[in-house]
């Protein structure tokens, strides 16, 4: 879903113009647009610039073979689709590259509804991959990235000519003309950004938003702890487990110091089998610091689990993180406790 936002005129007629998306996805909510470009729009287009495409094919032009443009591209990462394969000529002419671009017959009766087709735009700057020597296979992937000074003379067109002209290393001038080679668009500087294969193929993972859940296991519990690690100790039960034989502790800072300062062979040198950690839910009115305190409770969590492996003594104990509310086993109770929901 694209979403085009265009702004109250200011005292000189021009508007503030912004460019949104989220996924096609009926449960998205409008939390999840994303802003992908900002400009201002204008009413009054400059005048008309001399583009040098009414002569054709352009004096001194040296022709380029496009037959395979878009096999070769490919290779460079890019991937058009049938309606976007529009380039059909291109010239180079000291540095320039001239090219005739052309809509596919379908997508041609469609272009009156447009100032200049979104296919017809897209192809004009293809060519653009060809300003590296007129090699079109081991390019860098270029995206457009910024334009300044987009002005429109005519609409409806069909058949574009076009004329790139690089002004630096990443940037560019863009001329379009109609067949006839009449002004039809000029863009004053178009800045090119590289970008990998990978990112875009990242940016469209459907995983990449995707909402993990929790996989309940059933415990095995045919290979019992070893005798040196045996019962149970509850850390920060806070009266949960006050039934459950075994040490209780605060915190597992407590635990382990115990077991630094008991004296060999006591209970309290006995490593514990199963140590039950107990997660304090946060108390009612906290929803303003939720993105804090799930921070704290992550970081905190890991810190445990760091702790715990470190220590070759619990090596044959099994660490159980102690939740209520964090997360549904399948029936029907609320999850309240947001906050140890990801620990």
């Amino acid at each position: 879903q694209v979403q085009l936002s265009v702004g109250a005129p200011d005292e000189e007629g021009r508007r503030e113009l912004t460019v949104y998306s989220r996924p096609e996805d009926p449960a998205a909510t409008d939390d999840t647009w994303q802003r992908h470009a900002v400009g201002v729009l204008a009413g009054d287009a400059a005048p008309a610039p001399e583009a040098g495409l009414g002569e054709w094919p352009p004096v001194g032009g040296v022709r380029v073979e496009v037959e395979k443009f878009y096999e070769q591209i490919e290779d460079a990462g890019y991937g058009y689709g049938p309606a976007f394969r529009g380039v059909r000529s291109v010239w180079r002419v000291r540095g320039e590259v001239f090219a005739e671009v052309e809509l596919s017959e379908e997508q041609a009766k469609d272009a009156a509804r447009f100032g200049i087709h979104p296919a017809l735009l897209d192809a004009a700057l293809h060519p653009a991959a060809l300003l590296n020597d007129g090699d079109a296979s081991g390019g860098q992937l270029l995206m457009p990235f910024s334009w300044s000074g987009i002005s429109l003379h005519a609409v409806g067109a069909t058949t574009l000519r076009v004329r790139i002209s690089p002004v630096a290393e990443d940037t560019v001038t863009v001329a379009i003309g109609d067949a006839s080679g009449a002004p039809i668009a000029s863009v004053d500087t178009l800045t090119l950004r590289p970008v990998t294969p990978e990112a875009l193929r990242r940016a469209t993972d459907p995983a990449r938003d995707a909402l993990f859940l929790v996989d309940w296991v059933p415990l095995r519990t045919e290979h019992e702890a070893p005798a040196e690690a045996q019962g149970w100790a509850v850390l920060g039960a806070d009266g949960l487990f006050e039934g459950v034989a075994g040490r209780h502790h605060a915190d597992l800072a407590g635990l382990l110091t115990e077991l630094d300062d008991a004296e060999p062979g006591t209970e309290s040198a006995a490593v514990p089998g199963t140590v039950l950690l107990v997660l304090q839910a946060p108390p009612h009115g906290v929803d303003g610091e939720l993105p804090s305190l799930v921070h704290r409770a992550t970081t905190e969590a890991l810190e445990h689990v760091r702790t715990w492996l470190d220590d070759e003594r619990l090596t044959s104990s099994r660490l159980v993180f102690v939740t209520r509310n964090a997360v549904s086993s399948g029936g029907d109770e609320d999850v309240t406790d947001l906050v140890h929901a990801p620990v």
